[in-house]
């Protein structure tokens, strides 16, 4: 049990969205011998779920890996059935629009639709994000129990990626007060300079935050005047989420 749990360590560093990795940085970051690194590494490759380029002879994800993960999205509930609510966004805002989850202490951008506007966003879907300077991640931090969002506070190195990234502790913990109290965060050239964002929970009828529903915009074309009306569509999108997941409040009975 214990190589299969080294194994599945390995093979988890494929998630961070640096495409392909090589045995001395696998190594390194699990500091585990290089050759333990490279015979795993290799066994993975045989079986595919692991590629590895013949000429800079690191690895990159294989195609079981991804055939495995796409069932994900495919028979999650969440995924399921945020598939086409995601779609509805898009037709009425026009822009990109995503879903996202807290994995442990990680936003993790699990599924995205795109609009006519193009944007160039920093992550790729199924990737890790920053939660302080972007407007998913603020929403799942603040309506995170009090105790997960205090270790992300703590815990959660607060880059500087452009200079509008909130980086001050006390600041960001006031931001999130404030996008609990008015129900959404928005982002304004926080990750990506000229890129703002919207993004608002998706809460259970028992009152849990399963995931936040966003949309990704030049800031151009968004004016504070029109957040509400944004926002409004995305509320929209996940009141219909919930009540697919979870039923109609109300059902009819015959």
């Amino acid at each position: 049990m214990k190589t299969v749990a080294t194994a599945l360590r390995i093979l988890e560093q494929f998630a961070d969205g640096a495409g392909q990795r090589s045995v001395s940085e696998i190594a390194e970051y699990c500091q585990l011998p290089p050759s333990q690194v490279s015979r795993i590494l290799s066994t993975f490759g045989r079986a595919g779920w692991l590629d590895q380029d013949a000429r800079t002879r690191k690895y990159s994800v294989g195609l079981p890996a991804y055939v495995v993960g796409s069932r994900f999205v495919q028979f999650h509930p969440l995924t399921k059935h945020a598939i086409p609510i995601l779609r509805g966004i898009v037709d009425r805002s026009g822009f990109n629009t995503t879903l996202s989850i807290l994995d442990h202490l990680k936003p993790l951008y699990l599924l995205g639709i795109a609009g006519p506007v193009p944007v160039e966003l920093s992550s790729a879907f199924g990737s890790y994000f920053p939660f302080h300077a972007t407007a998913a991640g603020k929403v799942l931090a603040a309506f995170a129990p009090h105790e997960v969002r205090e270790r992300m506070l703590q815990e959660t190195t607060l880059e500087r990626i452009t200079s509008r990234s909130i980086t001050n502790r006390g600041q960001l913990q006031n931001e999130l007060e404030q996008v609990f109290r008015r129900g959404y965060a928005t982002s304004d050239g926080e990750r990506v300079p000229g890129i703002g964002a919207l993004a608002v929970p998706v809460i259970t009828r028992s009152g849990q935050v399963t995931a936040a529903i966003g949309n990704v915009f030049p800031t151009k074309m968004v004016s504070v005047d029109e957040r509400e009306y944004h926002v409004e569509i995305l509320k929209s999108g996940a009141r219909s989420l919930i009540e697919r997941i979870e039923g109609p409040l109300y059902p009819h009975r015959r």
